[in-house]
C-alpha cells in the first residue's frame, strides 16, 4: 500500500514536470512561457527539497 502511494506521488510529479516543461517550450506567448517556467522551477524546487528531506531523515534513522 504504500509503495502505491510513493509510486502515485511520484508520477503525478513526473507528470507535472513534464506537461510545464512541455508549456514552457511550446508556448507562443511570452506571458505564458514565464508562466510555464514559474510553474517548472517551483516543481522542481520542490521535488529536489522533498528527495533532500527524505534522504536525510533515512540516513539520520539509519536505512541509508
Amino acid at each position: 500500500m504504500t509503495n502505491l502511494l510513493i509510486y502515485g506521488v511520484t508520477a503525478t510529479f513526473a507528470l507535472l514536470i513534464g506537461y510545464s516543461g512541455y508549456k514552457a517550450i511550446a508556448a507562443t506567448d511570452e506571458q505564458q512561457r514565464a508562466a510555464a517556467y514559474k510553474v517548472l522551477k517551483l516543481v522542481l524546487a520542490a521535488v529536489t527539497g522533498a528527495g533532500v528531506l527524505s534522504l536525510a531523515v533515512l540516513h539520520r534513522a539509519g536505512v541509508l
